[in-house]
């Protein structure tokens, strides 16, 4: 008796195991996006995440989206990517974290500077079919790294009051006059 429901436990078993299997199973399209193209420490990047960034530079670039330029733009983007991991896991190290609140602001600031109306990026990324998360992970990583520099930075830099209340003086004695920026450029 115990062998039989043993066995009948072990049939009930593999049969749920191969029904698992079948929804499990992506297809050679959906596997060859799941695959991974770099790893960065504990970090994966996917091929996915170098597909929808290559498709996020292509649609805000408005570069021609061919094989060539996917080609030649590959290299570059897995090394961005690369460091925005390794800006991310800095900035996890330290501690620092970012809010959305912040990431959002910073696309905003974005917006703006490039004269776009307030959600063209989301407009944008919803026609041309990209995840709007590639956005968010680039900035996101440079608002950490942002944090990790101004951190190192404050640690290491110690301007004395004395020195802000001269240059304070000498910009109210200046107030006014004409100033000039000089510049000379020596090309071989």
């Amino acid at each position: 008796m115990i062998s039989h429901v043993f066995s009948r436990s072990f049939r009930i078993g593999l049969a749920v195991a191969a029904a698992l299997t079948v929804h499990v199973t992506a297809s050679p399209a959906q596997q060859g996006s799941m695959g991974i193209a770099a790893v960065v420490n504990e970090d994966i990047i996917t091929v996915y995440d170098v597909q929808t960034r290559l498709g996020m530079i292509i649609a805000t670039s408005g570069l021609e989206n061919t094989p060539e330029i996917q080609r030649r733009l590959v290299p570059q983007v897995i090394q961005g990517l690369i460091e925005e991991r390794l800006k991310m896991q800095e900035a996890r190290r330290l501690e620092i974290t970012t809010t959305e609140a912040e990431v959002r602001g910073a696309v905003d600031l974005i917006e703006a500077q490039n004269g776009m109306a307030p959600g063209s990026f989301r407009q944008l990324f919803q026609q041309r079919g990209i995840d709007m998360g590639t956005l968010y992970s680039q900035i996101e990583a440079d608002v950490a790294w942002v944090k990790v520099v101004r951190q190192d930075l404050a640690r290491d830099v110690s301007v004395p009051p004395e020195e802000v209340k001269n240059v304070i003086a000498r910009l109210k004695a200046n107030q006014g006059k004409p100033e000039h920026l000089l510049a000379e450029i020596f090309l071989p």
